[in-house]
């Protein structure tokens, strides 16, 4: 069997396809490998992509937020943005001069949700 042999399986219908190149068999205990599954699952990968990431892409392999905590994220960002867009209106129409306390009310909110995020970060780094 020649080099060209070995990239080729022979398909179902006769055709002959190109393998991806060569695989790598990992055994798991139990534990290991539910909690590949889930984290694959979270992350709407599979497990060798997920591994792979990990390995050759250096990404994150544990779950910084929750899908509810990143969901509760989004919202405050949008509910904040909508805050300061309602201020812009005002001022840019002339009638929103006073807008200090709304500004400082708004640091605040993304201050708090900062505290928050940098809180998940630390818990999923520990």
């Amino acid at each position: 069997m020649n080099d060209e042999d070995s990239q080729k399986e022979e398909a179902t219908d006769g055709q002959a396809k190109r393998s991806k190149g060569p695989r790598a068999n990992v055994r798991f205990s139990e534990p290991e490998y539910r909690r590949l599954l889930k984290d694959a699952e979270a992350r709407g990968l599979t497990i060798p992509q997920l591994l792979k990431d990990a390995y050759f892409d250096g990404k994150p392999t544990a779950i910084l937020m929750t899908q509810e905590d990143q969901q509760r994220v989004i919202r405050e960002l949008m509910h904040q943005g909508h805050n300061l867009n309602q201020i812009a209106r005002r001022v840019n129409a002339g009638i929103g001069t006073a807008v200090e306390r709304e500004l400082a009310e708004i640091r605040r909110h993304l201050t708090a949700l900062g505290t928050f995020i940098t809180g998940r970060l630390a818990t999923a780094r520990a």
